[in-house]
């Protein structure tokens, strides 16, 4: 008995949950080109292009799936797993060489940039301009930058208009609108 001999083309995933440290999505993994012997595909948390956290069992997805996808739910992971492995299997045992996928989380910000304040420099009636500038929001962790927006009340853009533009979170946070 020997394990399968060829290895998954591929594995995708992508983060759709917000939240910092817990991922969630969807697993896509490539057939590999010939699945002969091949029962099933598993997929291991990875510290590493190629090895797997220990102590974990993996998710396995039969071959007769179509297609090779599985839902992964609300999952809390550890900081030193940074991949997706996923490797062809048989009772035999597995294949050496895994599909991999770096895992990035993605954090939505959980707080707001405060004290927006804008002052009017333009003084044709009906017109716009001048310096908008704020506070930085109290959790930067997964900000790498603010977009400016009209808004019609305090915390309701106008995503109709346009974006004023971006402010790095590394520069100073203000922005210069020209006359609109």
């Amino acid at each position: 008995f020997v394990p399968p001999s060829n290895a998954p083309t591929s594995i995708d995933f992508s983060d759709t949950n917000g939240s910092v440290g817990i991922i969630a999505g969807t697993i896509t993994i490539g057939r590999a080109t010939d699945e002969t012997g091949i029962t099933d595909y598993k997929i291991y948390w990875g510290t590493g292009p190629s090895t797997k956290l220990p102590s974990y069992p993996p998710l396995s997805i039969s071959v007769s799936t179509s297609p090779l996808v599985a839902n992964m739910p609300a999952t809390v992971y550890f900081p030193n797993v940074t991949y997706l492995l996923a490797f062809s299997s048989s009772a035999s045992g597995e294949n050496m060489q895994p599909a991999y996928v770096a895992i990035t989380d993605l954090q939505q910000p959980t707080s707001a940039p405060t004290s927006v304040m804008f002052t009017d420099e333009d003084p044709r009636a009906g017109w716009y301009g001048g310096m908008v500038s704020f506070l930085p929001a109290q959790h930067l962790s997964a900000i790498t930058y603010y977009q400016c927006y009209w808004g019609s009340s305090a915390s309701t853009p106008d995503f109709g208009l346009g974006s004023l533009g971006n402010v790095s979170v590394s520069s100073e946070l203000s922005i210069y609108i020209n006359s609109t």
